[in-house]
Order: C-alpha cells, then sequence, then structure tokens
C-alpha cells in the first residue's frame, strides 16, 4: 500500500465507523452527505474524497485540496458518544483538540495549536481545518468536515497559502501514510468526544494550546467588528476578547490577528 492510498474496509475494521465510501473527486464532502437521504447507509458514515473542487470552510470561505491531502466529513448521532445537547456548543473545541492532538503525534518536536473556532495551526502556518453542520434532513445528526494537509505539499499551493499554510510533509520532511494518519485521528476523535461532557481538565487542556490567547484580534461576525486581546475560551466555548469596557464573549465569527 503507497502513501496515499486508502482501504475502506480496513478503516471499518480498525475504527468505530460503520460505513466508509472514498470518491476521487466530489465538490464538498460535507455537501455530499447533506444532500444524502442516507436511507442506505449505515451510521456511523464517513466519506472522504481524494480531491475536492468546492471545499467548503466555515461561513463563506473554501478549503484548498490537493492530492496527498486528507478531506472527510463523518454524519453521525452525537447520542452515540453521550454527548448531552447542552454540550454541543463545545463539539467543534472538542473536535479540534482532536485533529490538534494527532497531527501532534506525527510532528511532535513542532508547535502545534487550536485557532478558535475550526483550525489547527502548526508553527504559526494552517494545517487543517473543519466545518460542524446538523444534517438538514434529520437536525438530530451532526456532519463534521475536515480537511488535513498530509502529502501535499505546499510547494503547489496558490502563492497567497504559501505563506500561511503548511502540511505534514512541508514540517516533517517525509510523506506520513494518509490511512495511519486517519485512523489516528479517528481514534482521537472518538477519545474527545466521550469525554466531552465529563473531562474536568478539557478546558484547561483547550486553554494550554490556544493560538489565539494573548493575541490582539478582530472579530467580524458579518455585522459588526470588533477588536481586542484574546483570554482564551469559557466553559460553554465562547470566545473572550478584553475591550476597553469589558471582556466581550464571541460565540461566531472571522478572526485576524493583528500584526499577522
Amino acid at each position: 500500500m503507497n502513501a496515499d492510498e486508502i482501504d475502506c474496509r480496513l478503516i471499518e475494521k480498525e475504527s468505530w465507523l460503520a460505513q466508509v465510501e472514498w470518491l476521487a473527486e466530489v465538490d464538498s464532502t460535507n455537501r455530499f452527505l447533506a444532500n444524502d437521504p442516507l436511507s442506505g447507509r449505515t451510521l456511523p458514515a464517513l466519506v472522504g474524497a481524494n480531491a475536492q473542487t468546492a471545499g467548503r470552510g466555515r461561513g463563506s470561505n473554501s478549503w484548498w485540496s490537493a492530492s496527498g491531502s486528507l478531506t472527510f466529513s463523518i454524519v453521525f448521532d452525537p447520542g452515540q458518544f453521550s454527548i448531552p445537547t447542552s454540550f454541543l456548543p463545545r463539539m467543534s473545541l472538542s473536535t479540534g483538540m482532536a485533529v490538534r492532538n494527532a497531527v501532534a503525534r506525527w510532528l511532535p518536536e513542532s508547535l502545534v495549536q487550536v485557532k478558535w473556532p475550526n483550525d489547527v495551526y502548526v508553527q504559526g502556518r494552517k494545517i487543517a481545518g473543519l466545518l460542524i453542520e446538523s444534517h438538514p434532513a434529520n437536525p438530530n445528526l451532526l456532519i463534521v468536515g475536515i480537511g488535513l494537509n498530509v502529502n501535499n505539499s505546499l510547494q503547489s499551493a496558490p502563492q497567497q497559502l504559501q505563506e500561511k499554510a503548511t502540511s505534514i510533509i512541508d514540517v516533517s520532511g517525509s510523506e506520513a501514510s494518509r490511512m495511519d494518519v486517519l485512523i489516528q485521528l479517528l481514534q482521537d476523535l472518538e477519545f474527545e468526544w466521550k469525554r466531552i461532557a465529563t473531562a474536568s481538565d478539557f478546558l484547561d487542556e483547550y486553554r494550554n494550546h490556544c493560538y489565539l490567547s494573548g493575541r490582539n484580534i478582530l472579530v467580524n461576525d458579518g455585522v459588526d467588528e470588533i477588536g481586542g486581546l484574546c483570554e482564551g475560551v469559557d466553559a460553554e466555548g465562547a470566545l473572550l476578547v478584553r475591550l476597553p469596557v469589558g471582556v466581550q464573549r464571541v460565540f461566531a465569527g472571522t478572526i485576524e490577528v493583528i500584526g499577522e
């Protein structure tokens, strides 16, 4: 098996997934599952693709995908992991930590951090992003989409991305098995999701790896823009921004780090 080959049956055998499908190309794995009535799927199910022509990020953002990346989406019932509805706002934090931990296993000598609300950074450059949505046909189900740069060197990316993003191969200098990375990531997702409502140290761990903490940032929610010092996240997953009038809690928006 070469470094980029994906064996769907082996993933099903070695993970908690009931069904895995891998496509040569798709516009977006999240959109693919959102348009799927799921009548023929056994959940939890994963759909991945070697290439995404219109990969989606948060809001109107897109995800650049090239040969060698891992791009996939999982549809599942949060109840499978005993996640109470009241803890669903933490899903983005929990999923980000799982991706962060999986990447750190492959790059143990690098600084790997989570950037609220949905990115993972290595040495100050983006290596992964995620998007969480409810399934249109069944709002009780979640679709978690993840894009991770593995063997897709950013040397082939558009010029504007080369200084802002990276990949496992760019940092380590060698290829990694996409299968091994994916299976490890699935194990980390299972671990983080199962403890989302019970782990007393979860928020402390997240804060220890928060890229934005201590940085001056601009937050744009599509209507207003605020700027201030990031003081981490609170128990509900809101970003805390210190303003002249006090601390403001932010639940959604695009983030720009001032001076970067």
